[in-house]
């Protein structure tokens, strides 16, 4: 009997046949490890840079993200739906010509936003670091929107796009290494800040070529693009609100993905001024809990294709929901390390995860439109990350400036450290809490995914041939 329920299950999961080369996960993966370098260094470094080194007070950082979110909440619809529009173009695609077009827009950005000193005015560095984010932001939403609209259209098969996923975040996770220990090692101890210019700089080089080999590498088969319909705005927020996995899935995005992003920048405060260690003893708690992310990616795929993307994510989130209720309360140095890895497994699952959900939004809009504008659902996904995380960051810093935290002083009161644990963790888990509650009602799933999955399979079938090189 259990033998029988454990074969039925699987058949829902792997109906297509529609491969992708390991040749082509890899530059998909070498592409995004060059973009989310630069964005982790970002996300993961850019308040403690700017609030202990250039001295820039915490509100005003909290303001220029909550700027940045808006722009966000402008731009990620406008660029999904006019990259949707462009026809594809032969010799240089459609999403690929994109791609391309974001580098200036993306290293620019980046490279802006350390190019300040500590000495120069207020204003003048509010400015620069508003300039830096919508410039970096730009480019990185044109990237991201049209290389995840490719990922999930060269394949119907979601062990397929998990797969890619997978790929892309071991090289992510090797080359991240560098965004994750050494900002650990330089910026919790004091640090001559042309050390950490030189560091920022060589980085943000990486990022760069890794970006450019990736896109080059990159194939786009045009015939993705056969028969299908392009509908006016209007026509498409119409049909796209008609979903009802969208709107949880997107209610859920906005909670997850800003958690997913942020935990790292809070880190920083947590081992620094909470557990009170810095130099080689805190780049040592990030380079133990990388195996747990490796280990992640192997067992979230086998539970996936076992038991469906649905409740691998809640079980997988229940791990990050028990990280966060322990960061309020622990005081020891290994505790906080595995309360950190518990985070990082259940962040995992989410990133390995929220391509096959979007996939399968999009073949549900495809078969009921005859049009699949991934670009749209990835800009209004785009939207629900960058203000979560935006949202995220404002609550933090609101809560260091109300506890006094100052960052010019070695040692924080009890009340900062007080401050740092609400806003990493208390905040943190009543986003997951949610983000359980909502998956729970996630729709695409059982026999209503199974049948999906059957009738894309046959429209995928008159596009591709087995597989694509």
């Amino acid at each position: 009997m259990v033998l029988g329920r454990r074969k039925k299950v699987k058949s829902e999961i792997t109906i297509s046949s529609h491969k992708v080369s390991f040749n082509q996960k890899s530059y998909f993966g070498i592409s995004i490890a060059g973009a989310t370098l630069a964005q982790s260094l970002i996300d993961f470094s850019l308040l403690t840079y700017y609030t202990d080194f250039i001295l820039f007070p915490e509100v005003l950082f909290g303001i220029v993200y909550l700027l940045y979110g808006f722009w966000n909440a402008i731009n990620d619809p406008l660029f999904g739906y006019y990259s949707d529009k462009k026809r594809p173009i032969e010799g240089k695609g459609k999403r690929l010509h994109w791609m391309w077009k974001s580098l200036p827009f993306l290293i620019g950005g980046f490279f802006l936003l350390y190019l300040v000193n500590p000495t120069w005015d207020q204003i003048l560095i509010f400015f620069i670091l508003l300039t830096g984010l919508f410039l970096f932001d730009t480019g990185l939403t044109i990237f991201m929107i049209n290389r995840n609209s490719l990922l999930v259209s060269i394949t119907d098969d979601d062990n397929e796009r998990s797969s890619i996923v997978i790929v892309s975040m071991i090289f992510q996770t090797l080359l991240g290494v560098l965004s994750y220990l050494l900002p650990l090692y330089f910026l919790t101890k004091d640090t001559p800040i042309i050390a950490i210019l030189l560091m920022f700089s060589g980085l943000g080089l990486t990022s760069t070529f890794f970006l450019i080999y990736g896109i080059k590498g990159l194939k786009e088969p045009l015939g993705i693009y056969k028969d299908r319909d392009f509908l006016n705005l209007k026509h498409i927020i119409k049909e796209t609100f008609k979903s009802r996995a969208f709107i949880i899935f997107i209610c859920y995005t906005f909670l997850m993905s800003g958690v997913a992003q942020t935990y790292l920048t809070f880190l920083f405060y947590y081992i620094d001024d909470v557990i009170q260690v810095s130099g080689l003893l805190a780049t040592l708690a990030g380079a133990i809990s990388l195996p747990a992310a490796f280990i992640a990616y192997l067992v979230v795929r086998l539970t996936s294709k076992r038991i469906g993307v649905n409740q691998t994510l809640i079980i997988f989130l229940s791990l990050t929901l028990l990280g966060c209720l322990s960061l309020l309360i622990i005081k020891n140095y290994w505790l906080m390390v595995m309360s950190y890895i518990f985070i990082i497994v259940g962040t995992n699952a989410h990133w390995i995860l929220i391509m096959p959900l979007i996939g399968n939004i999009a073949d549900e809009y495809e078969l009921r439109t005859n049009s699949r504008n991934e670009g749209i659902f990835f800009g209004i996904n785009a939207i629900c990350v960058a203000l979560s995380k935006s949202i995220l960051i404002f609550i933090f810093t609101l809560f260091l400036d109300y506890f006094g935290y100052d960052g010019s002083k070695p040692i924080q009161s009890q009340n900062a450290i007080l401050g740092i644990r609400l806003g990493a963790a208390l905040v943190p888990l009543i986003f997951v809490a949610i983000s359980i509650i909502l998956m729970y009602f996630y729709p695409l799933k059982g026999e209503k995914l199974k049948k999906l999955k059957k009738e894309i399979k046959i429209l995928y079938d008159d596009k591709f041939s087995n597989s694509i090189d």
